[in-house]
């Protein structure tokens, strides 16, 4: 039997959808972080920050609110491994970033990783979350998300890039992954605890990768502006609204909406830094996307009426 697992409220289509931009902030610092120093030294370090953020939530924010733990189950050993793939993710991007795909290419070769994952996932009921078939106007939306994406950016398959552009789709199936495993560790605990223990074991599996391979310190990390040591913080946001929205709409409607917010300030933030970009193309895949949303959410109000 299929369980459908969406709520009409629109916080959390606001939540979904500006959590996306989180993640492309994220991807931006980190990738910063990375040209300093390294992609393993820029995840080790934006892990290690969100912990230290991560635990100031907590103090601040979980004392207020205590997860009803009779009522919820406890959460298998394989939903603490978010942390894993998140960690690969962020050494993933931070290379793709870098490379003559730069910031849109990198969130756009991504999504066809994340909604491939995020169908899979809603379709098999994957590691105990909700299952819930997608309709016709789940696949409507992705295909309009889909080609939204690649109108943003139109140069995609660039002579030599076949590693960058593996390393990009990589990322967001991993992505997908991580927000997967973290939703399911945070129906058995709070967003905020699942964003901490992803951060924490991630943080740990860098330590021991670092001091096996090396690289934890690079020379250059000194020279970095002290805002790009923001992306683990930002991380943390992203975890824990990741997780929050997940359980109550559904992987593939969370992944609409992220999307959606992942594209749109990432075109806004092309434009800011002057990164050479077709204003037509961007504009018509802003279009469709936000039109894929649209179908997606008329899907909800049917299926809630």
């Amino acid at each position: 039997m299929t369980t459908e697992a969406r709520n009409s409220h629109p916080i959390y289509f606001i939540g979904a959808f500006a959590t996306g931009g989180l993640l492309t902030f994220m991807v931006h610092l980190n990738g910063e972080l990375a040209r300093y120093g390294n992609p393993l030294f820029s995840s080790w370090t934006a892990h290690g920050t969100g912990i230290i953020a991560a635990v100031i939530l907590l103090l601040v924010v979980h004392r207020r609110r205590t997860p009803l733990v009779g009522k919820a189950p406890n959460a298998p050993w394989w939903a603490y491994l978010g942390g894993i793939s998140g960690a690969a993710t962020v050494i993933l991007t931070s290379t793709a970033v870098n490379s003559p795909l730069g910031l849109s290419g990198t969130l756009a070769l991504g999504l066809a990783g994340q909604v491939a994952f995020s169908v899979a996932a809603d379709s098999w009921g994957l590691f105990g979350l909700p299952k819930r078939r997608p309709d016709r106007r789940d696949i409507a939306a992705l295909g309009l998300v889909a080609t939204g994406a690649a109108l943003i950016h139109t140069v995609w398959a660039r002579c030599g890039m076949t590693v960058f552009i593996l390393l990009a789709c990589l990322g967001g199936v991993l992505v997908g992954l991580s927000r997967q495993l973290n939703g399911r560790l945070s129906i058995s605990t709070t967003p905020l605890i699942a964003s901490f223990w992803n951060h924490a074991i991630g943080f740990a599996a860098l330590t021991c990768l670092g001091l096996f391979v090396g690289g934890l310190l690079p020379a250059g990390a000194a020279e970095a502006p002290w805002y790009v040591y923001l992306g683990g913080p930002i991380g943390v946001i992203f975890v824990a609204a990741g997780s929050w929205v997940i359980a109550r709409i559904g992987a593939v409607n969370s992944a609409l909406l992220i999307i959606g917010g992942q594209m749109v300030t990432g075109v806004v933030l092309d434009y800011a830094r002057d990164v050479p970009a077709s204003f037509w193309a961007n504009a018509t895949g802003i279009v469709l996307i936000v039109g894929g949303m649209m179908v997606s959410r008329g899907r909800r109000k049917a299926g809630g009426s």
